[in-house]
């Protein structure tokens, strides 16, 4: 239960998605003090039981249970204007996409810089543990530039763990099996089968993210079709061409292209973790040279915080009491609906997949915050298993009919308007038919067929010879 009193002046709207809103607002607590806040409200109407509202409450206690500067702060879950909201810290500044797009974009050492102070908080949220005493095994599962928020002062923050997978059974939501979840251009090969998201797959999407720092917005994948994608993450040597085919024209320190060769690697037991990209990036950061990140964020003309529409902006809202909703307050549970390009998809048998921008039944507007230009997968033709299985069946079936067909010799051409069945796929619902000498033997042979014609050829033959020897004894006695 929550302390009621405290109210929200919505100052304006930071961006909007599929889960709702994201305002900043001044929280002014209940003995006068007033704090600058983030404050994410889902969309009114929603049941408690709802996966977007367990989300948010997932998110609300995996970010309270860390303690990382890169992490970002959460005040609270709240209830605002009947709908459910959580309460974080307002870091003002730019995601890291919007960083790179700049006239004055961000530097490869600020950006290492940057990619590393990631990665340090991505092994604290792996390895740190939770209230039960056992590790977190946190797994992000949905890092990209605009999930990197970088604030005026140098500070880094990861945000929007509302997708994270904990080995934590007290979370609420629940990833279905088959389910894949994130944004398609960051996500590791063994991911898109929807079931290894572990944290190599986190060092494989911060790879992405500083590739497109190092090639200065240029996105990894954006010229393949989802369809092609897709394909490239079933074939490693495909992928690791592709890979090395973009890293080589890159105007970056040889240590640099072989770090990120290394973290985009095909096998996951190949990447380094993110403890090692760490400790890797802050050498090479020095090493390479040029502005620091602190510097850079000193040095910029930070542009205005962009007018958007909202609900709220304008009003003044009391929270209220979050008892119809929660017995146990923030300090158990967390994570919202997707948002910035990411989706969840359950993955049907084999289809087809969709050119980008369509969207699959399953999935909410993904508009993001900020907007992320990312393409959205329609749900099918992801299933990797189902693929496979279909392959090896049909391999099978087409081995079956070529032994049959050495069995029973060359087959005969079916009769013309009778539909031909596979032997592999008829059903034996009958004992199998009796051996040849069964079959002989169980009909009748017409023997007299072979012995009354030629005796009836003989006997009309024999008559006609007869009749011309008549004919010709007449004719000699007429004669004489």
């Amino acid at each position: 239960m929550v302390e009621a009193g405290r109210r929200f002046d919505f100052k304006r709207c930071l961006g909007a998605g599929g889960f709702g809103e994201v305002y900043l607002a001044s929280m002014t607590s209940a003995s006068g003090v007033e704090t600058e806040v983030a404050v994410k409200m889902l969309h009114e109407g929603l049941d408690p039981r709802s996966q977007a509202v367990q989300r948010l409450r997932d998110e609300g206690r995996l970010l309270g249970t860390l303690n990382h500067p890169s992490v970002l702060k959460v005040h609270d879950l709240v209830l605002l204007d009947g709908r459910v909201a959580l309460v974080m810290e307002y870091v003002p500044g730019l995601d890291l996409e919007q960083c790179v797009e700049l006239a004055q974009p961000i530097g490869l050492r600020a950006g290492l810089e940057v990619i590393g102070r990631v990665a340090d908080a991505l092994h604290i949220a792996y390895t740190s543990d939770g209230p039960d005493g056992q590790p977190l095994r946190l797994v992000h599962r949905d890092i990209k530039p605009p999930n990197v928020r970088i604030g005026q002062h140098g500070e880094v923050k990861v945000l929007d763990f509302g997708i994270a997978k904990a080995a934590d059974a007290r979370r609420e939501a629940k990833t279905q099996t088959s389910v894949m979840i994130g944004s398609p251009w960051y996500m590791a090969p063994e991911r898109f089968d929807g079931k290894n998201d572990g944290a190599p797959a986190d060092v494989y999407a911060l790879g992405c993210s500083l590739y497109e720092v190092a090639a200065r917005g240029g996105r990894l994948f954006s010229e393949l079709s989802s369809r092609e994608h897709f394909l490239l993450a079933l074939d490693p040597a495909a992928h690791d061409a592709h890979v090395r085919e973009h890293l080589r024209p890159l105007d970056i320190p040889g240590d640099v292209r072989w770090l990120l060769d290394r973290m985009l690697a095909y096998d996951a037991l190949e990447r380094p973790t993110t403890h090692e990209v760490a400790e890797q990036v802050e050498d090479l950061a020095e090493a390479v040279g040029g502005e620091t990140l602190r510097r850079w964020c000193k040095a910029l003309d930070w542009p205005p915080l962009p007018e958007l529409d909202g609900m709220l902006v304008g009003r003044v809202v009391t929270e209220a009491r979050l008892s119809a909703l929660t017995s146990s307050g923030l300090a158990g549970e967390t994570s919202p609906p997707t948002e910035g390009g990411t989706f969840a998809m359950s993955l049907p048998p084999a289809g087809e997949v969709a050119d980008p921008g369509s969207t699959g039944a399953s999935l909410p507007p993904p508009p993001s915050l900020p907007a992320a230009s990312l393409p959205t997968f329609d749900a099918s033709e992801l299933d990797v298993a189902e693929r496979r299985k279909e392959t090896e069946a049909r391999k099978s079936a087409e081995v079956r009919r070529a032994s049959e067909v050495l069995e029973r010799g060359t087959p005969q051409a079916p009769r013309k308007g009778r539909e031909v069945v596979p032997a592999s796929s008829r059903r034996r619902s009958t004992p199998p038919p009796a051996p040849v000498a069964n079959r002989r033997s169980a009909r009748p042979v017409p023997v007299l067929n072979h012995l009354i014609v030629p005796g009836v050829v003989a006997t009309v033959g024999l008559s006609v010879l007869g009749l011309f020897g008549f004919f010709f004894l007449v004719c000699l006695a007429a004669g004489a």
